[in-house]
C-alpha cells in the first residue's frame, strides 16, 4: 500500500506552494497534476512557435522588502528568478471605446494623470485612492498585529478597513466618484479578480490595486519558468509531482471522524496519506471529489450558496 504524509490535488501556484513548505517541514509530500505539464493555470504552452501563459500577465510588491518578493524568498525559489520591471510609465493599458489610458507604476503619478484627465474630480480622485491604499494596508497588517495591547487596539488600527469592510465596490466608488468613465477607468483591474464591481467586496479590489500600485513584473520565461522553480525546489526536498494521474474520489473514513485519507485515481489506483490538501476548484472538491452526500447539511447550503466569478475569454494569436 502507497503512504506519504501529504497528498496535494492539483499543481497549480497554491497546491505547490503547500507542498514546499510541507516538503521542507520534513513530510514525505505527493503533488496529483491531470494535466500533461504542472502548474495550472500559471503553465506555459507553445503555439506556432510562440510561448503563451494563460493566467501571469503580470506581478506586483517584487520591490525589496515586498510581500511578493519576501514570499518567493520564503519559499527559496527567489534565486532562481528573473523579472522584468514592466514600462513603469504604462504598466496597463485600459482602452473602453475610444477612450485610452495608461496607469503608471507610482501611486502619486496614477493620481496626476487621473485628475489631468478629470480635473472636475480632481479632489475625489485623490481621495478615493487614498483611501483604497489605507484599506489595504491595515489588510496587510493584521497578521502581524500580536500581543494584547496591539489586539486591543486593532478597531482603531484597522479603522477604514472596518468601515468599508462589508461593502462592494460600486457602493463606496459611487460615494466618491461620479464620472461613469473614470469609475469603468479605476474599476477596470475587476478583470484580475473576475468579479463584477457590484458584487465584489471594496477590500478585495483595493488590495488588488494597492498590489500594483508601484507597477508590474513579468517573469523571463513567463509563467512557465515560476513552476520551473518551484518544481525544482520541491523535489530537492524530496517531494514528488505526477503528471497525467487524475484524482477520481478523495477516500474518506467510513465512521463519524469522516477523516480524508487517501485519494483513489481514475485508473483505480488508491494512494494514502496522513491529509489530503486539495488546490482543485472548491466546488469540484467537495462536489466531486468528495461527494455532496458526505458533508453536513450546512456545508451543503454553504455550496449552494457560493456563486462562481463572471466567465471571461482568453484568445491567443
Amino acid at each position: 500500500m502507497e503512504k506519504w504524509d501529504t497528498i496535494v490535488i492539483g499543481s497549480g501556484a497554491g497546491g505547490l506552494a503547500a507542498a514546499i513548505c510541507l516538503a521542507r517541514a520534513g513530510q514525505k509530500v505527493l503533488v496529483l497534476e491531470q494535466h500533461d505539464v504542472p502548474g495550472g493555470w500559471c503553465h506555459s504552452f507553445y503555439l506556432n512557435g510562440h510561448r503563451f501563459t494563460p493566467g501571469v500577465h503580470y506581478v506586483g510588491l517584487l520591490g525589496e522588502g515586498e510581500s511578493t518578493s519576501n514570499l518567493y524568498r520564503g519559499l527559496g525559489i527567489a534565486n532562481d528568478l528573473v523579472f522584468f520591471r514592466m514600462n513603469p510609465d504604462a504598466y496597463e493599458h485600459v482602452r473602453i471605446g475610444a477612450e485610452r489610458f495608461d496607469y503608471p507604476a507610482d501611486f502619486d503619478s496614477l493620481v496626476t494623470r487621473l485628475s489631468d484627465r478629470f480635473p472636475k474630480e480632481k479632489k475625489h480622485i485623490r481621495k478615493y485612492l487614498e483611501l483604497t491604499r489605507k484599506v489595504s494596508r491595515e489588510l496587510y497588517s493584521m497578521p502581524y498585529i500580536k500581543g494584547f495591547w496591539q489586539k486591543i487596539t486593532l478597531p482603531y488600527r484597522t479603522r477604514h478597513f472596518g468601515k468599508y469592510g462589508l461593502f462592494s465596490l460600486k457602493r463606496v466608488i459611487g460615494w466618491h466618484i461620479k464620472n461613469p468613465l473614470l469609475k469603468n477607468i479605476l474599476n477596470v483591474q475587476c478583470g484580475d479578480h473576475g468579479v463584477t464591481p457590484s458584487k465584489v467586496p471594496f477590500v478585495l479590489h483595493s488590495a488588488l490595486m494597492y498590489h500594483y500600485y508601484e507597477g508590474g513584473y513579468y517573469p523571463m520565461g513567463g509563467g512557465g519558468a515560476l513552476i520551473k522553480a518551484m518544481t525544482n525546489t520541491l523535489k530537492k526536498h524530496s517531494g514528488e509531482i505526477r503528471t497525467r494521474t487524475a484524482v477520481r474520489n478523495i477516500v474518506i473514513e467510513d465512521n463519524q471522524r469522516k477523516r480524508a485519507v487517501g485519494v483513489t485515481l481514475d485508473n483505480g489506483q488508491e494512494i494514502f496519506a496522513d491529509r489530503i490538501v486539495s488546490n482543485a476548484d472548491v466546488g469540484i472538491t467537495y462536489n466531486t471529489l468528495i461527494g455532496r452526500e458526505k458533508l453536513s447539511s450546512k456545508l451543503q447550503k454553504k455550496l449552494s450558496n457560493t456563486k462562481y466569478s463572471c466567465t471571461s475569454l482568453m484568445l491567443f494569436l
